[in-house]
């Protein structure tokens, strides 16, 4: 038998390659719940477009002068703090160059809405739109 051909691991080999694989697998944990936590972020701030799409929807379906502010709750699907965020319609009248002349009455009407909530991780969201809306007739904005 040949001296120094012994084969098989020190412990130091077994050691450092058990260290490698654990900060390998300690990355991947980490970049799996960033994803998460990114998803759960988009669910909710979808979720929130939609409401408040509805709510621009339904103030559009409304007569001219039924058009008014308001506050409501919006359902936050996936949220963990709070399972409804707040909503607020804020509406405006506008003169013919479009800039606010509230509260003298016009034929056209900013309607703003917007809904804040707080998030899973425990952050203060918002997300709002705007439309312009005119006694007879639409104007997207």
């Amino acid at each position: 038998m040949k001296k120094g051909c012994n084969r098989g691991l020190t412990l130091v080999e077994v050691m450092v390659s058990f260290v490698l694989i654990g900060m390998a697998a300690a990355g991947l944990a980490a970049a799996f719940s960033t994803g998460l936590m990114a998803i759960r972020a988009m669910r909710e701030t979808s979720t929130a477009l939609q409401g408040a799409q509805q709510e621009i929807e339904q103030q559009r379906n409304r007569s001219f002068g039924k058009i008014l502010s308001w506050t409501y709750s919006v359902p936050i699907w996936g949220s963990s703090s709070s399972s409804f965020g707040d909503g607020t319609t804020v509406v405006e009248y506008l003169n013919e160059d479009l800039v606010p002349t509230s509260p003298t009455p016009t034929d056209r009407k900013k309607v703003s809405v917007s809904v804040a909530w707080v998030s899973g991780d425990r952050r203060s969201m918002r997300v709002s739109l705007a439309t312009m809306i005119a006694n007879g007739w639409i104007d997207r904005q």
